[in-house]
């Protein structure tokens, strides 16, 4: 049996990084980009007023502080403007193309006159005052190197900016996911004595999303061999196919025999952890098959450990691993040794204590309010007391509480 560093080192060499699609600006946000851009063209193109104000030669100004206005000069004026003389200046507007004569430009707040044809300097700035210079943001030649991280808003102002209309990123993974069982109904169905509601299937779904994959309901397989062979045939296009339940020693779990009979390379069976123990994972052809346990707690604390950083990874996302932090406990986390327990927690912030964990109700396997209580997993290997510290993993979303 693995222990959670080697399961999740096996998963990501055997998960592969996905090809690139070329894709219009507009529709690239959230993708990871798969090459830098060189610039070529400076910005801001030409040095423009930072200000609403007026702009004049430094030099030129006597001591008398006062400017003639000669002239008016918007953002998007294209106009060529003649020099200017001693004691003349140019009324100038936050943006607009300073005329190469003028080399300062001082703010309307910080002038007394009509502002029309005569103003006078409150005092005098210092020379170059409120002026982007061409190239300040951005000059001809600069490597725009955006990857490995989703593009955010930012990123796509930048990229319009340089004269991007088309990127080429990271696709994102198409992840099959069916659940096994003939206990198994739908929400809307009655549910009676021996019958379960296939959470899964709904919380799958919202998890795949959120990391960033394009879920593909086959929705359940009977309890028999064959049926679990034929949706996995099904599957056998797909980027990452997910499996929940039928994957321990019970006389209804086929997941393991039909990964084998269908001709999967099974790379691990167990893992060391609690939840999640009875994980299955392999791979069929470029496809990596995560047999995921029906324990609804289990399905998603594996999803989180190790399926988002296979769906992270065929993205392109330099960091696929999830990364953890330090928390400090805020009660007793009395957990077994000699195994990992991934606990569920509420993390909260303050800023004296940096963050701090308490336990997210009962931790039986079979709880699964506890994961909609939760927003982290902290990972306790031994008895641990109050004050201690541990590492932590936010769940998927539940970064955003804070």
């Amino acid at each position: 049996m693995l222990n959670y560093t080697e399961a999740l080192k096996l998963v990501c060499d055997s998960a592969r990084v996905s090809d690139l699609d070329d894709v219009v600006l507009k529709k690239a946000f959230g993708y990871v980009i798969g090459e830098a851009v060189v610039s070529d063209r400076c910005i801001p193109i030409s040095d423009n007023s930072a200000m609403d104000g007026y702009g004049f030669i430094w030099e030129e100004c006597d001591s008398t502080l006062e400017l003639k206005v000669i002239g008016h000069i918007s953002a998007g004026d294209t106009r060529k403007h003649t020099g200017l003389n001693r004691g003349q200046c140019y009324r100038i507007m936050t943006g607009a193309s300073v005329p190469a004569s003028v080399d300062t430009v001082v703010p309307r707040e910080k002038v007394v006159g009509d502002g029309e044809a005569l103003i006078c300097l409150k005092e005098l700035p210092k020379r170059g005052a409120n002026i982007r210079r061409a190239g300040e943001d951005i000059a001809v030649g600069d490597v725009l190197d955006m990857r490995g991280r989703p593009l955010g808003p930012g990123d796509l102002g930048v990229l319009a900016s340089v004269g991007c209309t088309h990127v080429k990123v990271h696709r994102a993974p198409t992840v099959a996911y069916f659940s096994t069982g003939e206990e198994l109904i739908d929400p809307d169905e009655e549910l009676v004595t021996g019958k379960v509601v296939n959470s899964n299937a709904w919380s799958l779904e919202a998890c795949i999303r959120l990391a960033g994959g394009f879920p593909l309901s086959l929705g359940k397989a009977g309890d028999s061999l064959e049926e679990t062979m034929a949706v996995f045939e099904k599957a056998k296009d797909c980027d990452i196919i997910l499996s929940t339940g039928g994957v321990s020693m019970g006389d209804h779990d086929h997941v393991k025999e039909a990964m084998e009979a269908v001709g999967m390379d099974i790379k691990f069976w167990k893992v060391a952890i609690k939840p999640g123990k009875p994980l299955a994972f392999a791979t069929w052809g470029k496809t990596v098959v995560f047999g995921l346990p029906g324990n609804p707690v289990s399905c998603l604390v594996n999803f989180e450990l190790f399926v988002k950083p296979a769906i992270r990874k065929f993205r392109g996302y330099k960091q696929y691993h999830t990364p953890t932090f330090s928390v400090t406990l805020e009660e007793d986390f009395p957990i077994a040794k000699n195994k990992l327990h991934l606990v569920r927690a509420v993390i909260t912030y303050d800023k004296n204590k940096g963050y701090h964990a308490i336990v997210a109700g009962s931790q039986g396997s079979g709880v699964l309010r506890s994961m909609s209580l939760a927003n982290a997993l902290v990972f306790v290997d031994k008895p641990m007391s109050m004050g201690e510290k541990a590492q932590a993993l936010w769940l998927t979303g539940k970064e955003l509480w804070l």
